[in-house]
C-alpha cells in the first residue's frame, strides 16, 4: 500500500494537499486533532468502534474533522480512504484565526453550528451504543 503524500500548493502556503491512496488511514479515533479536511476528489470513510463501523461515506466537497478541531480536540472517529483521494488540510490555527477575526454575529453563528454538530454526533453515538447494547443483551 502506498503512503499518504503532502504537497503545499503555491497558491496558499498555509495549506497542504494530501494524496491518500485507497485503504490508507488519515487519522485514528482518539488521535489529537490539529487540522480539518476538505475532499477535492475521491471518497473517505468515517468509522467508529475502532474502525469497525462505517458511519459516513464522504466525497468531493465534503469536509470532515471539524468537530475535533472545534470541540473535543481529539478525533471522535477514524478516517480512511475508500478510493484514491485528494484532500486539502486546513490547520486548526488558521481556522481559529479566521474565526477570531470574524464579526461577532458570524462568530455566534459559527459557535451555534459547531455546538449543533457536537450535539448531533453525541446523540447519534448514544443511540448507536444503546442499539448495540440491546443487541448484545438479546
Amino acid at each position: 500500500m502506498s503512503s499518504i503524500t503532502s504537497v503545499t500548493p503555491a497558491t496558499n502556503p498555509k495549506l497542504n494537499e494530501l494524496t491518500i491512496p485507497a485503504g490508507a488511514t488519515l487519522f485514528e479515533q482518539g488521535d489529537r486533532a490539529s487540522s480539518l479536511f476538505v475532499i477535492l476528489e475521491g471518497e473517505m470513510g468515517i468509522y467508529v468502534s475502532g474502525g469497525a463501523t462505517l458511519v459516513a461515506s464522504l466525497s468531493n466537497g465534503a469536509s470532515f474533522g471539524e468537530q475535533a478541531v472545534l470541540g473535543t480536540k481529539h478525533r471522535m472517529a477514524t478516517a480512511k480512504a475508500v478510493k484514491d483521494s485528494k484532500c486539502i488540510e486546513i490547520p486548526a490555527s488558521m481556522l481559529v484565526s479566521e474565526i477570531d477575526n470574524a464579526t461577532p454575529k458570524l462568530k455566534s453563528a459559527f459557535d451555534a453550528l459547531a455546538l449543533q454538530l457536537l450535539q448531533k454526533n453525541f446523540v447519534k453515538e448514544i443511540i448507536e451504543n444503546s442499539t448495540r447494547q440491546a443487541e448484545f443483551n438479546l
